[in-house]
């Protein structure tokens, strides 16, 4: 039931609204029959719920001048642009297959351990999975 002056949910059996502590005036009987008989609205159909997945990354860009200070970047569009095309190069050498004279990927897991690797295909395959789909996801 709802009130009739603030429009506020009143529990069974409330003799105020809990809301503006209005009384609450009662239905006689035939307001009751009424409500009985009156046709219902159908139920509203169950409607699929998609669920969509978000998976968050991180990148981290680590460059060390000549002069041996690093500077780290967050994502490779902070990168200044020639650095950003070595890096981008270095990659391309490395999906295929190095090659880049040195070219290294390093991958740090979740708890902080790196591996460093020197051409995709040493990769074990599920970390080649992850790192392709990267990949793949960063040139749409």
């Amino acid at each position: 039931m709802t009130c009739s002056k603030c429009g506020a949910h009143i529990p069974d059996g409330a003799q105020r609204c809990p809301s503006c502590l209005a009384p609450v005036a009662r239905d006689g009987l035939v307001q009751r029959l009424f409500r009985a008989l009156a046709p219902r609205a159908p139920a509203p159909s169950r409607i699929p719920v998609r669920t969509f997945t978000t998976e968050i990354r991180t990148e981290r860009i680590n460059v060390r001048d000549a002069q041996g200070q690093v500077r780290t970047y967050t994502s490779i569009d902070e990168v200044p642009a020639d650095i950003r095309a070595q890096i981008e190069q270095a990659r391309l050498d490395a999906e295929r297959g190095g090659g880049g004279g040195g070219t290294k990927i390093t991958v740090t897991d979740t708890s902080g351990a790196s591996r460093t690797y020197a051409s995709v295909t040493e990769m074990p395959a599920d970390v080649r999975a992850m790192y392709e789909r990267v990949q793949r996801e960063k040139t749409r």
